[in-house]
């Protein structure tokens, strides 16, 4: 699959525009924006990546107040990430891992950030029209 990603927010809290794109490959892939069961396979494993930038114009975490003078660092104005990991999906249970890597995000902080994620949930079929 080739998944795009564009968004952005603005607001006193945080105002950026963001696009990207996420890669997966595996078996039994099914939707990535429909959740429905029909016609799924009960078992889905896949490995992805992807690529993401964003271009900042505030971040009050970085920038400090909105309105008046508080502490602040000299915040880049664009930031990367790409992430890789490891998902699957059997009957109803649902897990992914991501290691995530962030470019600089201000002139004084590291060269990069590492993180990673695990989401999981379970999906409850629905019945509707029964």
């Amino acid at each position: 699959d080739f998944i795009p990603q564009i968004g952005g927010s603005f607001g006193n809290v945080l105002t950026e525009a963001e696009g990207g794109f996420q890669l997966r490959a595996g078996t039994n892939l099914s939707s990535p924006w429909w959740t429905n069961g029909n016609g799924r396979s009960p078992v889905e494993l896949y490995v992805l990546g992807g690529l993401r930038g964003e271009a900042v114009g505030h971040n009050i975490t970085l920038d400090g107040n909105t309105l008046g003078a508080t502490r602040r660092v000299d915040r880049v104005p664009l930031v990367g990430e790409y992430s890789v990991g490891v998902g699957g999906r059997l009957g109803g249970f649902v897990a992914e891992w991501r290691a995530v890597t962030r470019s600089r995000e201000y002139t004084t902080g590291p060269m990069e950030h590492a993180y990673s994620t695990l989401f999981a949930s379970y999906e409850v079929p629905a019945h509707l029209g029964r």
